[in-house]
């Protein structure tokens, strides 16, 4: 099974994708997070990647070549995916975030681009968290 509910490689999904196949809560987690990366990071490319069958297609939202985050359209859930260097992970684990977020960057494993979490976006206050957290990496 795909992470991402879009596992054909041959069809890129489109937003109206994304909007037929989430409730309206989803949709709107979905599309408020887009809409708040884009209104604080204005210059950013949005870009569907394929990986893997496994992995299915991602939305990956970069800055200055730099990705930002992993967007993945899951069945039933919003999955996002951070990278953050390790002066980023300092930050991180020293301030005001969730245990959950603390608790993942701890048990991720370190490699070259840094420790990389994934988590569901359940709520406006995930959504919050991912704003914060997205200052933090791209300050570090």
């Amino acid at each position: 099974m795909s992470l991402s509910m879009f596992d054909n490689k041959d069809f890129q999904p489109t937003n109206d994708d994304i909007q037929s196949s989430y409730d309206e809560t989803k949709y709107i987690l979905w599309q408020t997070i887009c809409h708040l990366i884009n209104q604080d990071y204005p210059n950013v490319l949005e870009e569907w990647k394929f990986y893997s069958k496994k992995a299915g297609w991602s939305l990956v939202i970069k800055s200055n070549k730099r990705t930002m985050i992993y967007l993945i359209p899951g069945k039933n859930e919003i999955k996002v995916n951070l990278v953050f260097g390790s002066k980023a992970t300092e930050h991180v684990l020293r301030g005001d975030f969730s245990d959950k977020v603390k608790r993942l960057l701890n048990e991720a494993h370190s490699y070259v681009e840094g420790r990389s979490i994934m988590f569901d976006v359940i709520s406006k206050e995930d959504v919050d968290e991912i704003s914060r957290l997205l200052k933090i990496k791209n300050k570090y």
